[in-house]
């Protein structure tokens, strides 16, 4: 299965981007390439450098040194082609109009040594680590993703979601972490109505004047539609949950795995990996 996801992956990453040397030798698909190999198979970079590792269908490939990998893992260009590797694949999704944000902690070692890790409230308790932030549609399909030290709250990290988002419709449904009138103010210029969980069933709202976009979402929130919404709102964790559970998925950091930019970039190779193989699951579904 791995090979078949490098081979598809390899195919992809030319697609997107014709290959081209540098002064290296190597283009960004090749880099890209050998990075992806170590996530397939969960293994730290240096053992994706080593020729006897690869499978027999790249066995003309010479891959770069670990050094040279990991330089080249920080170039704009080659970080841009991850990205754009990701958006295609999330692109390809069917979308929908019920939208769900939410985060989902990474957890690390409390002794770590890791100087970007931090202390924050995650999973019902505090933890190192870090956390990821996302948008995500109940077809599945990825809109928008953050990943932070833990101890940003989802309040904060939601006006920095919205803003990756394109003009949309629907609902946007989230937790009580989400009800304010800032963010209901950003939901709507996106075209979407924020429903959140009131921060306060019982108490009225005070003398401080909200937001028509809040006192709206509120109203929808009491209501029968509202509250089937947010009992939907449950997918989002269903979804985390589905990416640790495939095969190679995002089920955690690797003690190989720390300090911010490398976090960053492992959990976008991950969910590129998730992607192609929910895609090729479900050929049916996808556009592309």
């Amino acid at each position: 299965m791995e090979r078949q996801l490098l081979w598809s992956l390899y195919q992809l990453l030319r697609s997107l981007q014709p290959s081209g040397t540098s002064r290296t030798g190597f283009s960004n698909v090749w880099i890209l390439l050998t990075y992806f190999w170590s996530v397939l198979c969960d293994r730290p970079m240096c053992w994706a450098c080593d020729p006897a590792n690869w499978p027999a269908e790249f066995a003309g490939f010479e891959p770069p040194s670990p050094s040279t990998l990991s330089r080249r893992l920080k170039n704009p260009s080659t970080l841009r082609l991850l990205i754009q590797t990701l958006l295609w694949l999330q692109a390809c999704m069917p979308g929908s109009e019920r939208h769900y944000i939410d985060a989902r902690p990474l957890c690390i070692g409390g002794s770590g040594g890791d100087r970007d890790a931090r202390i924050g409230w995650g999973a019902g308790r505090l933890a190192k680590g870090y956390k990821i932030h996302a948008i995500v549609q109940d077809t599945g399909r990825l809109e928008a993703l953050a990943v932070v030290p833990m101890n940003r709250n989802d309040t904060s990290m939601g006006p920095v979601l919205l803003q990756q988002m394109t003009v949309a419709r629907g609902y946007l449904v989230g937790d009580t972490a989400y009800d304010s009138d800032q963010l209901y103010d950003l939901a709507a210029l996106r075209g979407l109505q924020l429903v959140a969980t009131p921060r306060v069933a019982r108490k009225g709202l005070g003398h401080k004047r909200h937001s028509p976009h809040r006192l709206q979402g509120l109203a929808i929130a009491r209501s029968k539609m509202g509250s089937r919404l947010l009992r939907d709102r449950f997918y989002i964790d269903r979804c985390f949950g589905s990416w640790g559970n495939v095969a190679g998925g995002l089920w955690g950091l690797p003690n190989f795995v720390r300090h911010l930019d490398r976090v960053r970039r492992w959990v976008v190779a991950k969910l590129i990996v998730i992607s192609l193989k929910t895609r090729s699951k479900h050929k049916d579904l996808w556009r592309r």
